[in-house]
């Protein structure tokens, strides 16, 4: 019979993956993509955010960066959406995490 998991549960757990993820993206070349990454999607959502088609830009963008985005969007505009609920759900584990946790995740992405 399982019993269901309480709220420190779910949050250790995520905890935990949380900084498990981190923990990989120690390794230099790692970071290198993921700096790659980021500077790509800046520039795309900044060209997005100016009203300029950016579909093109999108594709190739998950061309290129298709391990961090497995399960892509097929359009621009479902990619923002997603990224902002995933946002939202980071902030939402964020403020229910201890300060302990808060501090070991802000030590690990030092």
């Amino acid at each position: 019979m399982c019993t269901p998991c309480g709220k420190g549960d779910v949050v250790d757990q995520q905890f935990k993956n949380l900084t498990h993820g981190i923990d990989r993206m120690s390794d230099p070349a790692a970071q290198a993509a993921l700096k790659e990454m980021m500077g790509d999607l800046n520039r795309m959502l900044d060209k997005h955010r100016r009203g300029e088609d950016a579909s093109q830009d999108y594709r190739d963008f998950i061309d290129k960066h298709r391990d961090f985005f497995p399960d892509a969007p097929d359009t621009l505009e479902e990619f923002v959406d997603e990224l902002a609920r995933n946002a939202a759900a980071l902030q939402r584990m964020l403020d229910s995490m201890s300060p302990e946790q808060r501090a070991e995740l802000q030590a690990a992405m030092q």
